[in-house]
């Protein structure tokens, strides 16, 4: 849960401790005892609220970033020198509030987000402005506050409501980080497709729990995007601040082809499984991205819009991948159906698809997984872990939503042409029949006597 914890260097984490431990976690266990060492006879008094225990965590917070930010600005000579500094995690300013983006009345606790570029001065009033909202959006982590030992379970429930708007509002959004904090018993939580997987207790009251949260603040100060749970290869372009998003492209000697988001036309608004998004897109150069305005539309480009569909399917280990495979079953589809000019645009054509890639520490390309993504939580925690492959494919042309009918024979000429397409490949594709039906169903066609009984 401590990601690449044996790369700090140990001088770094013993000045920020030292820092962050006086000045916060010490006034977090005076104030605790303080409380219950109230007026006997009162028991409400003896139990310290929620809210007093907001400022001393969001000062640990902000002393370990303070402490960090220092340390890189002082002249040490140490070993190796730092890791690049690339964030620093501080909390939100408000306390026990509904996110401004959320779509939903849930309130956290505390909220934490990242500051990039610290050790430069930021000129961009705007910005400054916009980071101060509480928002879903640009969360990195919700902190969920108990004032008992005894209330993990529901810190944890609360987490997981959370994460469905992080992943919602979020578009590069992989999985989600939290803190449950019960009375002096902090854990580090990371929420995935299938389950919340949680650090062991840490207890702040002594110095060696304080230790380990304060490598974990520092190490989310220093890691690579991809560790904060952010996907690299859907990003924003900080010129235009337009979305990019890259398909890896498994039939073609092109790595992948770039595109740029015009609209989210599904979020991945779950809790768990696959969290499916679809965009609406363009195609974009590689060479012109920096380049393009972020108010030209598709029209002024005379570029085609494309559907992207990105999720993370399930893959049996065992077994071919390309079962239950709709990069492969769609590419198999369109070299049956590409010269039956009849059905033209009545089908979804793949422009691009396959594995979504990352890069490696190498500069190599691996397979953007489960496997992959999690590997370093040991053996035992990736067994209980679904294995899932991130798929990504871009479909062209785009049809109109089945909402904007405006009648029921523009219903009814809709349903003829998927009905008449879905025939073609039940006629046509044979390999349909073999390999998918036993997974998935296009149509079916009932026995005479079941057509009868239902006429009756």
């Amino acid at each position: 849960m401590v990601a690449e914890a044996s790369n700090l260097p140990e001088s770094l984490i013993d000045l920020v401790h030292l820092t962050a431990d006086y000045k916060s976690m010490l006034e977090l266990v005076r104030k605790r005892d303080a409380v219950s060492a109230q007026v006997e006879g009162n028991e409400s008094a003896k139990i310290m609220r929620e809210s007093d225990m907001y400022p001393c965590i969001k000062a640990l917070v902000r002393f370990t970033a303070d402490a960090v930010e220092e340390a890189y600005r002082m002249p040490l000579q140490m070993p190796g020198r730092f890791k690049p500094l690339r964030r620093r995690i501080i909390a939100f300013d408000e306390t026990d509030r509904t996110p401004g983006d959320a779509d939903d009345s849930h309130r956290i606790d505390i909220g934490l987000k990242a500051e990039n570029n610290i050790l430069q001065e930021q000129s961009d009033e705007a910005n400054r402005k916009n980071s101060i909202k509480i928002l879903y959006s640009n969360m990195l982590a919700v902190v969920e506050v108990k004032n008992k030992l005894g209330h993990q379970n529901q810190a944890y429930a609360q987490l997981l409501k959370y994460s469905r708007n992080m992943y919602a509002r979020q578009n590069s959004c992989r999985f989600v980080w939290g803190l449950t904090v019960c009375n002096s018993d902090f854990r580090i939580c990371l929420l995935c497709n299938d389950r919340l997987i949680s650090s062991a207790s840490i207890d702040v009251v002594k110095e060696a729990g304080r230790r380990l949260l304060v490598t974990w603040l520092v190490n989310m100060s220093l890691c690579d995007e991809d560790k904060l749970g952010r996907d690299p290869t859907t990003y924003q372009n900080s010129k235009t601040g337009e979305w990019k998003i890259m398909v890896f492209d498994d039939g073609s000697e092109d790595l992948y082809k770039l595109f740029t988001i015009i609209d989210c036309m599904r979020t991945a608004d779950r809790t768990f499984g696959r969290h499916t998004r679809c965009y609406r897109c363009i195609e974009t150069d590689l060479s012109d991205d920096a380049e393009r305005d972020s108010n030209n539309s598709a029209e002024q480009h005379n570029k085609r819009e494309i559907f992207i569909k990105d999720t993370w399917a399930i893959v049996f280990r065992e077994s071919d991948q390309k079962l239950r495979d709709e990069v492969s079953l769609l590419r198999e589809i369109n070299n049956k159906l590409k010269d039956n000019a009849e059905l033209a645009d009545k089908y979804p054509a793949l422009v691009a698809g396959g594995a979504v890639k990352q890069v490696g520490k190498d500069g190599k390309y691996f397979e953007d997984s489960i496997d992959n993504v999690f590997s370093e939580l040991g053996e035992d925690t990736m067994k209980q872990l679904t294995f899932r492959i991130h798929k990504r494919m871009a479909m062209s042309p785009i049809g109109e939503d089945i909402r904007s009918v405006k009648s029921v024979n523009e219903l009814i000429i809709a349903a003829a042409d998927i009905m008449e397409v879905h025939s073609a490949i039940r006629k046509s594709a044979a390999f349909f029949i073999e390999t998918y039906l036993s997974t998935t169903c296009l149509s079916i066609a009932e026995p005479q006597k079941a057509r009868k009984q239902c006429m009756k």
